[in-house]
């Protein structure tokens, strides 16, 4: 017991603080809750792609690295006042709860677009998702538990990675080419992994204008796919956020118009609208819907009904695919400035050709590695993506991914020329020490970031 005067001036007994909790104590100084958590908690990794934006973004750096897409051509005065008036008409309905499917004038206008893509599908077929990434978390909460096997491409979408890894599933790749996942990879990875008694709940892809690689899956081999999944008992999750966004013609058919009841199609206006709004969806099987209606509600109840609707009247009231057609022009001219100073400074070395979408993929000479590299790429003010990042075990470092979606062409082109001096004075350093790992620490071993007022 304590004592300490009250305030009239007698004094009072006091039982003594309370310790810690038990929980608290098991911790450490920094994290008193770390024996708290869940298992999958100690999963969680920060995206090697998020993390570069505090830097990537400071303009005197060039970012190659990041895929935000190009909105400044979107008519901002034009949808500014439509969204001033929808308020003003319908703000009651727009800034209040809405159903967890969303709203059905937006999963209609959502139909139509996936026409493009050869599916056909009825709105109730449709739920709206908190952009793609939500759907693609929600999709794997309800088949994954720990230890089940997902099958997805070699390299794979960084954020479908940190997804699966948060719920403890292992990634099992599977090579890809030119022209896309190989069948026949495919085919033997499953058969492997039967044999050896594995539970493959999943296969994931980017079937289009693959993030990160920058190829595209090619219509011979899409029917194989989903027939050899369907074969192994496997769900096929297909992402495809750039789907219109291809510069030579109309998208392919997506691997949900093979097989309906074989495939969850994943979709978003976040690369043909505005990521901004987080709107996007999941056409799938009717059971398969019914509890990502349910998974969807306990995680956010609703989306967001004001941004749904949006969404909707600029698909009615716009020239939206006019606009897709205007993007396409825009990425395909900064395309052709990636291709050309990859061509002029880095001739020695290889990548893909996309043929949509934001990305290519870039391989290093031998013996340089793309994430140690990345310090001294940001100090000459230049940043990109390391491979790392997009393969479960942590290898691609002699890969390296750039996005061209966002710069302008000059800017394009004057960031490919600083990479090129990078790679040009690591290979020197490999040449004179061995592989990067072994470069000394100190001198042209070690750089700081450049500063917010470096030129």
């Amino acid at each position: 017991m304590s004592t300490t005067d009250s305030q009239d001036g007698q004094v009072e007994q006091q039982e003594p603080r309370a310790a810690a909790p038990a929980a608290a104590a098991a911790g450490t100084r920094l994290d008193p809750w770390l024996k708290n958590y869940a298992g999958r908690a100690h999963h969680l990794r920060a995206s090697e792609v998020r993390s570069l934006f505090a830097v990537a973004n400071r303009p005197e750096v060039v970012s190659l690295a990041g895929g935000m897409p190009n909105i400044a051509d979107l008519p901002l005065g034009r949808l500014g006042d439509m969204i001033g008036s929808m308020v003003a008409e319908a703000g009651t309905r727009a800034l209040q709860y809405g159903g967890g499917q969303g709203e059905e004038e937006l999963r209609e206008q959502i139909v139509e677009v996936m026409r493009y893509s050869a599916m056909h599908a009825h709105p109730d077929d449709v739920v709206v998702t908190t952009g793609s990434q939500q759907a693609l978390d929600l999709v794997t909460g309800i088949f994954i538990d720990p230890g089940d096997v997902i099958v997805a491409e070699a390299p794979s979408y960084v954020g479908a990675l940190g997804v699966f890894r948060s719920y403890q599933a292992d990634v099992v790749h599977v090579p890809m080419d030119d022209h896309g996942l190989i069948p026949e990879e495919l085919e033997r990875i499953l058969g492997e992994l039967a044999r050896a008694g594995r539970t493959v709940k999943l296969l994931y892809t980017v079937p289009n204008f693959h993030n990160p690689a920058g190829v595209t899956l090619s219509l011979e081999r899409r029917p194989r796919i989903v027939e050899i999944a369907r074969s192994y008992g496997v769900l096929i999750m297909e992402d495809d956020p750039y789907g219109l966004l291809g510069f030579d013609s109309d998208p392919l058919p997506a691997l949900k118009s093979y097989d309906e009841d074989a495939v969850v199609h994943l979709g978003s206006f976040s690369k043909t609208f505005a990521p901004g709004l987080r709107v996007g969806w999941a056409y799938a099987p009717l059971a398969v819907r019914e509890k990502l209606v349910l998974a969807a509600e306990s995680a956010i109840l609703s989306p967001s009904v004001i941004n749904e609707m949006i969404v909707t009247r600029y698909l009615q009231e716009f020239d939206w695919y006019g606009q897709v057609k205007s993007f396409r022009e825009m990425y395909r001219e900064r395309r052709d400035a990636m291709l050309g100073a990859l061509s002029e400074h880095l001739p020695h070395l290889s990548w893909t050709v996309p043929t949509g979408g934001f990305y290519t993929w870039l391989t290093l000479p031998p013996g340089l590695d793309a994430k140690a590299m990345l310090p001294r790429a940001v100090t000459n003010r230049v940043a990109y993506t390391s491979g790392t990042a997009f393969f479960a075990d942590g290898t691609g470092q002699d890969h390296v991914r750039l996005s061209y979606c966002f710069p302008t062409p000059d800017r394009i082109r004057e960031g490919v020329r600083r990479l090129a001096e990078v790679v040009r004075a690591e290979a020197e350093l490999v040449e004179m020490f061995g592989t990067a790992n072994d470069i000394p620490a100190g001198g042209t071993g070690t750089v700081d970031v450049p500063g917010p007022d470096a030129s």
